[in-house]
């Protein structure tokens, strides 16, 4: 019986072993290898070999480097001809693609979604599909701006709209309503109303930071 919990006890350790690297050991090139088409943040300014920068340039599916990333992504950004197109990530935040149905949906508003190059011949993908584009948009706060209301009221003139002109030592009464007691004059009253909120900045953003995105070949 001991014998057979030993053996258990070292087959255990022998698997253990396999599944986990010790430290300083060389990492398997399998496992770390990342698929043509991923798109990762990269801080530097010198792209590495074997990525190329998300500008939304567009290159020759033909050439043999770039098949793999050709299959992968195929012409969901657009193209023509013989010619893919990367996407063009430039100052662009990313979302993932929701296939969720209403009410749950995330992205409300992906049946908007444009062709990201619409100038050419393939325009790429548009809707709810990998690929499209999603213009700038505004939704109120949660807690919404609010103007205090003005409610009814009127404004007065201090000015005296029937005033004739006088030669005698009374000024103008049209400048000077006040003379002879008369009341100042009103405005014509309006009923309750809010007045426009002016300003703003030039599109809504959370903090962030520049990165450079960059595909896999």
């Amino acid at each position: 019986m001991k014998a057979i919990y030993l053996c258990t006890v070292i087959i255990v350790i022998a698997l253990i072993g396999f599944t986990f690297r010790p430290i300083g050991a060389q990492p398997n090139p399998t496992l770390q290898s990342v698929p043509p088409g991923s798109v990762v943040a990269f801080m530097g300014d010198a792209i590495p070999n074997g990525w190329l920068e998300c500008d939304g340039s567009c290159l020759n599916k033909n050439h043999r480097e770039l098949l793999p990333l050709f299959a992968a992504i195929q012409y969901n950004n657009g193209g023509d001809g013989d010619n893919f197109c990367l996407p063009d990530l430039r100052g662009r935040f990313l979302r993932g693609i929701d296939a969720n149905d209403k009410p749950h949906q995330h992205d409300i508003d992906s049946r908007l979604r444009l062709p990201p190059q619409p100038q050419l011949k393939r325009h790429g993908n548009q809707g709810n599909n990998v690929g499209s584009l999603e213009l700038a948009g505004t939704a109120m706060p949660n807690n919404q701006f609010k103007l205090k209301p003005a409610g009814g009221h009127s404004h007065t003139i201090d000015v005296e709209i029937t005033a004739g002109r006088s030669d005698g030592p009374v000024k103008n009464t049209v400048a000077n309503p006040n003379c002879c007691g008369s009341p100042k004059k009103t405005t014509d009253g309006v009923g309750d109303h809010n007045h426009e909120l002016l300003g703003g900045d030039p599109e809504t953003r959370p903090e962030n930071i520049s990165v450079r995105w960059i595909i896999k070949e």
